[in-house]
């Protein structure tokens, strides 16, 4: 938490699944939490039934893209 003010000004996208058991969901949701609690930019999406792989990504490409690019959809 010491460092969250370094995302004051920088959006944060966390994509996790919810079954990941390298790295619980409960991270990412506590840091997007505290994130909002501060006013901070931060968009948390979890994947239902995906674990802890690069390959979640090949279903949220565009979202990604758009949040990178600031497009809404």
């Amino acid at each position: 938490t010491e460092h969250l003010n370094a995302f004051r000004t920088t959006a944060v996208y966390l994509l996790h699944g919810d079954k990941d058991e390298t790295c619980r969901l409960s991270h990412s949701q506590k840091f997007a939490k505290q994130l909002r609690e501060k006013g901070y930019p931060v968009t948390l999406q979890e994947v239902p039934g995906a674990g802890h792989s690069d390959t979640i990504m090949e279903d949220y490409q565009v979202d990604v893209a758009d949040f990178l690019t600031g497009r809404k959809k």
